[in-house]
């Protein structure tokens, strides 16, 4: 009996792996090749005249569609997306509901090699984009929606980025001058830097954000001092806030952003829910 037992859970076992191992491969033989900056298209459903009487009356969406994304090295991808109405989208309207117009559109998920989810964005608008800051591997694109589409990414590579500290005990050093170039990982959205003013001086942060996507899709810049054995805000004028203080700088693309501060040492920290590249002289 205890054999049989035995027997049984073996098998359901060799069963449950089996099933996940011809899921994956359907999943990787089922995705479409991708190529840095080259457009490729698709469409997630088909309008269609169900019952030929000349007029396309049924939407039939399409399972999600997937794109496969090869990446050689370190660095970030900004994912580009077109949408447009499928043919026949008003006649179907028409035949359904008249007053509704636009379709529902995209919603693009970012998937590492093992089709884990990384990110997931709601497409709305006709042109959109998103980034993400990559290592080498394969990475894929799951795709859903009612409208057909264009997708393209580009691929930066970044060799180098600078030290950083992802909490503010381990912040690194950095000096009057210094070009910070760093990317944000999904596992690491924060990085510290330290520095040291020996008087009262004019501070002016030269940021470049290629952080885009989502429904928060900047990077935050703040200034940190520490107080007694607390870490505190500083605001522009160098007053040092309350420990609950949510005060920064949002940056998306190129923005200026100037403190004067009195003598003391101050960390700077760049944030963001999302992911990608970013530099600040």
């Amino acid at each position: 009996m205890i054999e049989m037992k035995k027997r049984l859970v073996i098998g359901c076992m060799m069963v449950l792996l089996c099933t996940i191992v011809l899921g994956m491969t359907t999943f990787a033989a089922g995705a479409k090749t991708m190529k840095n900056k080259k457009w490729i298209s698709g469409k997630g459903g088909v309008c269609q005249d169900e019952d030929n009487d000349g007029k396309k009356e049924a939407l039939r969406l399409y399972d999600t569609q997937y794109y496969k994304i090869q990446i050689p090295k370190q660095g970030y991808i900004m994912v580009d997306v077109k949408q447009s109405p499928l043919p026949g989208w008003q006649e179907y309207l028409e035949c359904n509901d008249p007053e509704e117009d636009d379709p529902d559109g995209l919603y693009v998920k970012l998937l590492n090699a093992k089709k884990k989810d990384l990110a997931g964005y709601r497409m709305e608008e006709s042109n959109q984009k998103f980034s993400w800051a990559v290592k080498k591997g394969t990475y894929y694109l799951a795709v859903t929606g009612d409208v057909t589409y264009k997708l393209r990414y580009t691929f930066t590579p970044v060799p180098k980025v600078s030290k950083a500290g992802q909490t503010i005990e381990k912040a690194a050093t950095i000096k009057k001058g210094t070009a910070i170039k760093n990317l944000l990982f999904d596992d690491n959205y924060q990085n510290y830097y330290k520095f040291q003013l020996n008087k009262k001086t004019k501070v002016v942060l030269v940021c470049d954000s290629k952080i885009i996507g989502g429904d928060y899709e900047e990077m935050t810049v703040q200034i940190w001092t520490k107080k007694g054995k607390d870490y505190r805000q500083v605001n522009t004028k160098g007053k040092i806030l309350s420990k609950n203080s949510t005060y920064g700088f949002d940056v998306e693309g190129k923005k200026t952003i100037t403190y004067t501060l009195p003598k003391g040492t101050y960390y700077l920290r760049t944030f963001a829910l999302g992911s990608g590249y970013y530099t600040i002289k």
